[in-house]
């Protein structure tokens, strides 16, 4: 953190400014999927909780919290198009670990987390596996990386690896010694962090193995596709910085790293000028990543995996801002639904109210939470499954097991 960024630091609830914030529900040009695995991995997802997140939550009370948020469904909502569960299974996982993760971690000094951020590229690359003392989030790092394997070469495995060590380094860790001084980043910065803090770009990798894509290296790192990646990851970390609005306000001066609470204190700004800025930086990035879209460059052989992929990049930030009105809102992000970060406080009484509008200003009613047997389900969409990863030779892969 330079003095460029140095600000005060803030006191307890000093964004709490008790205003009736009225939230536009957010929309986008890309469809909505609604998937057949919808709440499939419920059950398997509450275990892992008492199995695997005990040593780092062990109040039964915040694994029940957990439970009420539903997370598991967040996956299967932003992969609507994979019906198959094995496939689905280890992005659930991860998922899971990178939000319990941020969770616990979300104020641990720096020098607590550098070696984990090491340990956990270890765990995720094969390079070594966690022993029985260890954290049970390193176990199920270990059991993802192995599911994985099935359906993606060990380069994918290594790139993904790659992307969560910058997601701690870049993200997480640069979010934390701005919140342990109570200081806000400047506006920009606050960006630049978020991208990366959001985890996106690692979860995005996942689209790979769990829809059967393939993008070759020089599609995948082309510019096109690699903004395209950052534009998701800013449309989702604005979604989520929306959404999470009330629990970021119920934590005090715990929370800076905000979009919305940056603008508010830089520019001096009431918190609905705030609000409203940040809807706008959302619409502009979701206009930039729709135009791009239409107007892939000519990849050759490789346009159909190329223009699905971008398609899903998407289809993801549709689903998951689903999941945000129809069950992350309300069992995730209001009252009494988080749980603390270690070396974090307890939320605080807050004054200020939300509503959320639909684009004609009606209401917004989140609806039922979906399951088997929602009678409207909207169908899944076919995947090309001819678009799938090669050998070095050109020669398909197979999977491993």
């Amino acid at each position: 953190m330079t003095d460029a960024d140095s600000q005060d630091p803030t006191a307890p609830g000093q964004s709490d400014t008790g205003e009736e914030l009225v939230i536009p529900r957010l929309t986008y040009p890309w469809p909505t999927i609604d998937s057949p695995l919808a709440d499939a991995l419920d059950e398997e997802t509450f275990r892992w909780y008492d199995e695997d997140y005990a040593d780092m939550f062990p109040d039964p009370a915040d694994r029940e919290r957990y439970r009420k948020q539903l997370l598991s469904r967040v996956t299967p909502y932003m992969f609507p198009t994979t019906d198959d569960i094995d496939r689905l299974r280890p992005a659930a996982r991860w998922m899971n670990y990178i939000t319990l993760m941020d969770d616990f971690f979300d104020l641990t000094p720096a020098e607590e987390i550098a070696p984990l951020r090491d340990r956990i590229y270890q765990v995720m690359t094969g390079r070594d596996d966690p022993g029985p003392d260890e954290l049970g989030l390193l176990r199920q790092m270990a059991a993802a990386r192995e599911e994985f394997r099935r359906y993606a070469p060990q380069s994918w495995i290594e790139r993904m690896a790659l992307s969560y060590w910058q997601y701690i380094h870049y993200g997480l860790m640069e979010e934390i010694a701005f919140r342990r001084q109570g200081v806000y980043p400047s506006i920009y910065r606050c960006r630049m962090i978020r991208m990366h803090s959001i985890g996106m770009r690692p979860f995005a990798d996942q689209l790979e193995p769990v829809t059967g894509l393939l993008l070759p290296a020089d599609v995948f790192h082309h510019p096109v596709i690699q903004r395209l990646r950052d534009l998701q990851a800013c449309v989702i970390y604005l979604q989520n910085d929306i959404s999470s609005l009330y629990k970021e306000l119920a934590l005090g001066q715990n929370e800076v790293v905000n979009q919305i609470l940056t603008i508010r204190h830089h520019r001096q700004v009431s918190l609905q000028r705030a609000v409203d800025e940040v809807v706008a930086m959302h619409d502009r990035d979701v206009e930039e990543m729709w135009s791009l879209q239409q107007c892939l460059p000519d990849f050759g052989p490789h346009q159909a995996a190329a223009s699905n992929y971008v398609r899903h990049l998407g289809i993801q930030v549709v689903g998951l801002q689903n999941w945000y009105d129809e069950i992350g809102r309300q069992f995730r992000y209001d009252r009494g639904g988080f749980v603390t970060a270690q070396y974090g406080r307890e939320e605080i009484e807050i004054k200020t109210k939300t509503s959320y509008v639909n684009p004609d200003g009606t209401p917004y009613r989140p609806p039922r939470i979906h399951g088997p047997g929602w009678e409207d389900r909207r169908p899944a969409e076919v995947i090309d499954n001819t678009q799938r990863y090669v050998n070095d030779n050109g020669t398909p892969w197979q999977g491993q097991g």
